[in-house]
């Protein structure tokens, strides 16, 4: 809801009072009697007379004492008809509101005082999306052409799940000095051109929160403020989520005869919660699979040969950019996913989308790690070879065999973590993903 009339004060009184309405003029149907409380028959029968010469009753309040009789004692408590001039004054007039403004890149966490009160939303995204934000990874043999799931796969984030495949797990490792979960999918047999990986990336809904100031309670933020100055709060989970699933995907690629190279991959897909493409590349495809009760779209990329020690690997997960987006003259609830920011004398409300906030912080905090190590069957070890890619650059990598560089993906820059393979890749060999919002 927009600006409208929040409060209303009878000004035709006052205006009376400023102007003399009853003088006698024309008073547009108000009589004396409607001001002073005098009646005319009062008036005729010598009232205003009997006051004394140059003392004659206006029907009005004096200003001076404030008790309507000129004699200059306040202790008269005569009812002058008319508001008190200072009970409108002040904060009873603007309903207690003192004007307040949030600083870029903050929302308010609380309403203290007449005042709002204002904090980052980035630990509370942090939270959100590792918590229900991750990364897929898949493998199946003797699928060259084929539009099948993946027969092994898992997922990992702020949390990790093996979906399915022998020798295949959950790894939880440090690199480059930040402790993450990864999964790591093992292949089966030799990979070579009727093999396929697969990628994708999706979000579980969290469960709504809501509650009232005046502050709100840890992991919401103020969404309204009512007329009595109460704060209504919502949760960032929610926000932050949805803005994760709908604007995420996991890009997979690979490249034969170019070992650990800065070469942009010659297959590539995408996938994410909004759907799957292709990219480039024969063979590639899209599929569905299921993953705890939910459906998961994940991009199947098919390697033309046999993956040795001169094969490229890429991964990355790329997240939209979201333009700032303001409501102002908000009256007591923000539209859904916006937060307050501003409040003015009045109690009209700013209100900012928190999409922009969340995609700042993200894409440049929230990372896809991509690994690869030899003769690891049914071993926990963390990959030998990694690398880390966020959406606006670069994180570590293990230097050996792995990268970090900016590729065009159909016309799209594109920062992607890259591992080479080395040696013969078969029923040994661990392929490594994962997802971490820092």
């Amino acid at each position: 809801m927009l600006r409208g009339d929040r409060f209303s004060t009878s000004l035709l009184v006052l205006l009376c009072a400023a102007s003399g309405c009853a003088s006698g003029a024309d008073d547009g149907g108000f009589g004396s009697a409607g001001v002073s409380g005098i009646s005319d028959e009062d008036s005729e029968s010598g009232v205003a007379s009997e006051a004394g010469e140059g003392e004659a009753e206006s029907g009005l309040p004096d200003m001076g004492d404030g008790d309507g009789d000129g004699d200059g004692d306040e202790s008269d408590t005569s009812d002058s008809s008319l508001p008190d001039m200072a009970a409108t004054s002040g904060d009873d007039a603007t309903g207690g509101f003192d004007p307040s403004m949030c600083e870029p890149g903050m929302v308010a966490s609380g309403f203290v005082g007449g005042q709002l009160q204002c904090t980052s939303v980035d630990a509370d995204a942090r939270t959100a999306i590792n918590d229900h934000c991750q990364l897929h990874l898949g493998w199946r043999d003797s699928c060259g052409a084929c539009s099948l799931t993946p027969t092994k796969s898992g997922w990992a984030g702020g949390s990790c799940g093996l979906v399915a495949g022998t020798y295949s797990g959950c790894v939880p490792t440090l690199l480059g000095g930040v402790t993450q979960e990864l999964i790591g999918i093992n292949t089966g047999g030799t990979v070579d051109d009727n093999d396929k990986f697969y990628a994708g990336f999706d979000c579980r809904a969290p469960t709504a929160g809501n509650g009232m100031g005046p502050m709100c309670p840890t992991g919401q933020y103020v969404v309204g403020i009512d007329a009595m100055g109460e704060a209504t709060c919502s949760d960032m989970a929610t926000v932050a989520v949805a803005w994760a699933s709908s604007s995420c995907d996991a890009y997979l690629g690979w490249i034969d005869g170019c070992a650990n190279c800065p070469s942009t991959p010659s297959k590539w897909g995408r996938a994410g919660a909004v759907g799957c493409a292709t990219g480039t590349g024969t063979n590639n495809s899209c599929a569905t699979s299921t993953v705890d009760g939910r459906s998961v779209d994940l991009i199947g990329i098919a390697t033309d040969g046999d993956v040795d020690d001169n094969d490229t690997f890429y991964l990355s997960v790329d997240c939209a950019a979201s333009a700032p987006s303001v409501m102002s003259d908000v009256v007591e609830i923000c539209p859904a996913g916006y937060f307050v920011t501003a409040i003015d004398m009045d109690g009209y409300l700013t209100c900012e989308s928190a999409a922009s906030f969340i995609a700042d912080y993200a894409r440049d905090s929230c990372y896809a790690t991509l690994g690869w190590r030899d003769s690891c069957t049914a071993c926990t070890t963390a990959p030998a070879r990694w690398a880390r890619s966020s959406v606006t650059g670069c994180g570590a990598t293990s230097s050996t065999g792995a990268r970090c560089l900016q590729h065009q993906l159909g016309g799209v820059p594109q920062w992607m973590a890259s591992v080479g393979t080395d040696g013969d890749v078969d029923e040994n060999d661990k392929f490594y993903a994962g997802f971490l919002c820092e």
